[in-house]
Parts: C-alpha cells; structure tokens; sequence
C-alpha cells in the first residue's frame, strides 16, 4: 500500500486541495495522511490532522501571521520526522508546505521517495510585506528544484516554473475543474437559447460583477426577458443591492447569496450563460486558472468572459464563448449571445468538447500513474 502525505491550506471554498484529498482517499491502494493549515482569511482558523477521512487533531490559528507560519512549519516537520517511518509520495500544496519536507529528504533521502509540488496558484506579490514576500519567493525556488513533479494550472504558470528550472520531465499539467460525476445531469441542446444568465463566485473588484450588474442597466431596456442571477458573497454585496434598487433592476438581477457546490452545480446544468468578468485589480488574477469557468462549461453553458485570464483563450480556441475587452464589448456579447439562437446553441454543443479535459478523475490519476 503506497502511504501518502498531502499538506496544504484549506479554506471554505472548494479548491484542488479538497479534490486531491476525496480522489485519495476514495482509492483503497493509498493509505493517506492530511495536514490542512489555515489560509488567512480564508474562512477557517484551525489546523487539522487526518488519518483519511478521520480527524484526529485540530489547533487553532494563532493570532500574530509570524507566529502562525512558524508552529505550522514544526508541526509538519515534527509529524513526519517522528509520526510516520516512511512516506512514498509526499503532496505540498504550497511552497511553505513543501519546505517541512524538502529540508527533511535533504536529511534522510529514505524518509520520503518522491516529492509531488502541487500549488493552487502562483502570484508574483502573494504578500505587501516585502521581506515575507522574498521569503516566499525563495522558498517557491525551493521546491520546484528539489520536486519529482511539478503541477501547473496554465502555460502563463508553466513559464514561470521553466524559468526557476524546472525541467519538462519534472512539469505536469493539470487544469483547475471538478469532478464530472459530480454533474446531476449535463442538459441536452435544446433549439432556442436560454435567457439566463449566472455569476457565480466572490463579489469584490477582482472578479468584476460590478462590471456585469452595470452592463444590465442597457440591456435590460433592449432585451427585458434577459436575467441575471448572482451567486456568491463578499464586499461589494451592498453596493450591488443598492445599484439594483436604485436602476429598478430587481426583476432583472437575483442574488442568490452563498450556496454550496452541490447546489451550484444543480443551477448551472439547467442551461443558461456563465459570467467571468475577471479584472486585472490584483495581480493574481493573472495567473489564475479559475475553476468556476470550468464548471459552467462542464454545465454545457456558453461563456462570456474578460480577455485578461488564460482560460479566455480557450474560450476562444473552442469556440464556446465570447471574449470581451471592455463595458461596450461587455454589453454587445451579452445581446449577441442571448439574442442569436444559431450561435448559442453551436457554442454550447463546443462546451461538451473541452470539459472531460479538466476532468479530475482523469487527470488525478494520470498524475499519480507517474509515480
């Protein structure tokens, strides 16, 4: 039985460090061990210690961020050095995950056979805080020289990873996505367009639906049967409520507030049209791989997405969506879209083409298949 250690950050939000924990857990030739730390922010305070699916220790974050990183490096390291005699794969999801085991295999090459480097995503300003900031950097370095396999999300990631040394035989690619089983169904074409549209994800000025909700204001005029639902949370929640009240927008726009995975998926396979209007306010976005355009396209929905992200590129390479560049761009690919049933119903067939690519299932064990 192969035992395999993975460590990463958890947060509420459904990432790839969920998904590689349920594909590992759900096979019976590994036997798992998971050492999940708090993202800052990310809506968890507790590091966790599981044995597969049992969890057998919990800490709670530390107040001061300093502190926090330092007991969540000697946990990890003190657990692998002295809780498990030998590990045969080892899973850091980040380059501070990695480091435990880095240093440890540079001490005892037996102690851990292969390293799998397995970041969620990469941004070259991950902290303001500049000493932390070129600590982080080297610590990336790091792990991408001392990895068996490095997993990256897009060719913007890849680039980097080729120039901190990575090697092509080191370098396996394995897009954001989702399960496909987990579709309730996955619609079938029908001849008239839906009238829908979704945005699913944070509200905040990176992702961009203020963009889409004042978009709506010229729409809703011209095409009035058009919808929007918006699903999601975040910061700029009021300031929408108050933009759709004051336009008289309610008929048009829905918040749906925050709603789990399961139902998400449930919505978006009725049909409809998916939203990413990302922005370039952060720089993080862009090398994003952003899931939630994945799992539209995997519902069979067109999408209709900003030019900054890469996956727009494969919006456009497949013919399933349309890429806009600015508010009048915007507006014009919504009604284009909504209104013209030949290419809704084109676009939305390409959809089924791309999605089994991002399939986790596949790709989880293809990776693992290397090992």
């Amino acid at each position: 039985m192969t035992l395999i250690v993975q460590v990463g950050r958890h947060t509420v939000t459904q990432t790839p460090l969920q998904t590689l924990a349920r594909f590992l857990r759900n096979k019976p030739i590994y036997k798992t061990w998971h050492i999940f730390h708090p993202l800052r922010h990310g809506g968890i305070t507790t590091s966790c210690l599981y044995s597969g699916r049992t969890l057998l220790y919990q800490h709670r974050e530390w107040k001061f961020e300093y502190f926090q990183y330092i007991w969540e490096f000697l946990y990890t390291f003190y657990f692998l050095l002295f809780h498990i005699r030998n590990i045969d794969v080892y899973v850091g999801m980040s380059g501070f995950d990695m480091l435990p085991a880095v240093l440890l295999q540079k001490l005892s090459k037996a102690k851990i056979k292969k390293l799998i480097f397995y970041p969620i995503d990469y941004t070259d300003e991950r902290f303001p805080n500049r000493f932390l900031n070129g600590l982080y950097e080297i610590i990336d370095r790091l792990s991408v020289r001392a990895s068996d396999i490095i997993v990256y999300t897009n060719q913007r990631v890849k680039a980097i990873r080729q120039k901190q040394g990575a090697s092509s035989e080191q370098l396996l690619f394995i897009p954001n996505g989702l399960f496909l089983g987990d579709l309730p169904h996955r619609r079938k074409l029908r001849n008239t367009p839906y009238n829908t549209l979704y945005y699913v994800g944070y509200l905040d000025e990176c992702h961009g639906v203020e963009d889409i909700v004042k978009a709506f204001g010229s729409i809703a005029k011209t095409i009035p049967q058009v919808k929007l639902e918006i699903i999601g949370t975040g910061p700029q929640k009021i300031l929408l409520q108050k933009y759709i009240e004051k336009n008289n927008l309610h008929k048009q726009i829905k918040l749906l507030g925050k709603l789990s995975n399961k139902q998400v998926l449930h919505i978006l396979s009725r049909g409809g049209i998916g939203l990413a209007p990302y922005t370039l306010y952060s720089r993080w976005v862009y090398y994003c791989d952003p899931i939630k355009v994945k799992e539209y396209l995997a519902c069979g929905l067109p999408v209709i997405i900003s030019n900054v992200v890469e996956v727009a590129e494969n919006v456009k390479r497949y013919n399933c969506g349309l890429i806009y560049q600015n508010m009048r761009s915007l507006v014009e690919s919504i009604k284009k879209l909504t209104t013209d049933h030949k290419m809704y119903k084109y676009m939305s067939k390409n959809t089924f083409d791309i999605a089994n690519s991002f399939d986790y299932e596949k790709n989880y064990t293809e990776l693992f298949a290397r090992i």
